[in-house]
């Protein structure tokens, strides 16, 4: 892989010229610019992987360039300036405004996630997320809701709510689920006793159906 050439960059590029050439890209072909769409989301793949490869001093072509050196060095005239790459979640954090805020910026891309309905790159995010605070375990019991698993999800919603008991939205999202198991288990009781009910009757009927001939001899 020549990572310089996947970039369009020359060998000898300053790590601004990188960092700016990666963020066009990453604005060109990001998977959530463009959903659906596995040609855009195999490139953004093979972008990042350049990157990652410029980034670490791995690349290919970078130990022969003439302006640069392999391990985070470059020259301008006769003087040689030491830098280390960015992170690419960095990158992507500077782009939208999030530059420095770690966890924080992670928080609104789950959030945003959750909102269009994409789970698993919420539940992706949350993976690589401490779990130290209530808007960690908030999300993540929205995301088990989502799957189905409304034990897990009510259980973490009630740790939110522990962590944070004077957040509304963490107290009304943990008492709604209360209610939606509550009402799911008083429907699950009343299909049961329905189904039960019926049982009776066919066996009832069937008895009769069967017996009938025997009404007749009296």
């Amino acid at each position: 892989m020549d990572a310089y050439k996947i970039l369009g960059l020359s060998y000898g590029a300053s790590e601004e010229e990188i960092k700016k050439r990666y963020r066009a890209l990453v604005k060109e072909y990001h998977p959530d610019l463009h959903p659906g769409d596995e040609q855009a989301a195999r490139k953004m793949s093979e972008i990042n992987e350049a990157y990652e490869q410029i980034r670490s001093g791995s690349a290919e072509t970078f130990a022969d360039a003439s302006s640069a050196a392999p391990h985070g060095t470059y020259t301008d005239g006769d003087t040689t300036y030491y830098y280390q790459y960015k992170d690419i979640s960095e990158i992507i954090r500077e782009m939208f405004g999030m530059k420095g805020r770690g966890a924080i910026a992670n928080y609104e891309f789950i959030e945003m996630y959750i909102e269009n309905g994409a789970y698993e790159r919420a539940a992706r995010l949350l993976d690589i997320t401490p779990r130290d605070n209530a808007r960690w375990y908030y999300y993540a019991a929205q995301v088990y809701e989502h799957t189905g698993d409304l034990g897990r999800a009510e259980s973490f919603a009630k740790t939110a709510v522990n962590m944070e008991p004077s957040e509304n939205r963490y107290v009304l999202y943990w008492e709604s689920l209360v209610i939606e198991r509550e009402y799911t288990e008083r429907a699950l009781i009343r299909s049961r006793f329905w189904r039960k009910t019926v049982a009776v009757l066919i066996i009832i009927l069937t008895l009769i159906y069967f017996l009938r001939p025997l009404f007749y001899l009296f």
